[in-house]
């Protein structure tokens, strides 16, 4: 009898432990099944760039959620309200819009990412300007999916910081006009006006050859122009007959 009063503390005792031992792996399971924050739609920029990123960027990713949900997926639209949502909030596409500090008028996409310099925020006059070109870049990463590449690379290809010898000129004249195509759609979406598109891009052709290597990797020929005018005219149509704006 006196070793069973004994032993019956030390069972408790021991049940007790063993279901905080098992509580405490469960947080530990659920804690490292819990995904992480969505990357944010502006990321290191402040002030009145910041807003204008926020307020083009992200007019251009809702108006894209359905065309990045199959390449480059989307996340749930941020409230930054401060209220009480009126309803669920939108997808939109997962990209975040980064400024650079760098003084040449170019921007590049990486992965998720578009990289905006803040030469780049300076030529562009107004939010129709600065919309043209995330239009442009977001629409080689739904165009072209690509894989993300190494972020050394990352950094000497599209942004020019870190070692290493500077990238060749790539122009492939196919990706272009895709991206020219789309890029024109989602200012429709966004409600932008798609013939501002090549008013930017002629403005953009008047650069000086060294102002940046965006002109080098992505020349701004008569041709593009001459397409660019004749898909806004194909949106104008599509409009006027309530038609869905597809590219």
């Amino acid at each position: 009898m006196v070793i069973q009063l004994r032993a019956a503390p030390r069972r408790r005792r021991d049940a007790w432990r063993a279901a905080a031992t098992a509580l405490l792996l469960t947080g530990l399971v659920a804690a490292c099944q819990t995904p992480p924050p969505p990357p944010p739609l502006v990321a290191d920029a402040s002030g009145a760039d910041r807003a204008r990123l926020e307020r083009v960027g992200g007019a251009l990713v809702i108006g894209a959620a359905d065309l990045c949900k199959g390449t480059i997926g989307t996340r749930t639209h941020a409230d930054t309200s401060g209220g009480k949502s009126k309803g669920p909030l939108p997808a939109e596409c997962a990209i975040t819009f980064r400024e650079v500090p760098r003084d040449g008028v170019g921007v590049a996409a990486i992965g998720d990412e578009i990289l905006v310099s803040a030469g780049m925020l300076r030529f562009a006059r107004d939010d129709s300007d600065l919309a043209v070109v995330l239009a442009h870049r977001t629409a080689h990463l739904i165009a072209e999916h690509a894989a993300r590449p190494g972020f050394g690379a990352r950094l000497r290809d599209a942004v020019g910081f870190g070692p290493g010898p500077a990238p060749e000129p790539v122009y492939d004249a196919a990706h272009e006009y895709a991206a020219d195509r789309v890029s024109l759609f989602l200012l429709a979406r966004a409600d932008f006006d798609p013939a501002a598109a090549p008013r930017f891009w002629r403005r953009m052709a008047s650069l000086p050859p060294d102002a940046d290597d965006w002109l080098i990797r992505h020349p701004i020929t008569p041709e593009r122009i001459e397409r660019m005018d004749g898909i806004v005219a194909e949106i104008a149509v599509l409009r006027r007959a309530k038609q869905a704006l597809v590219p």
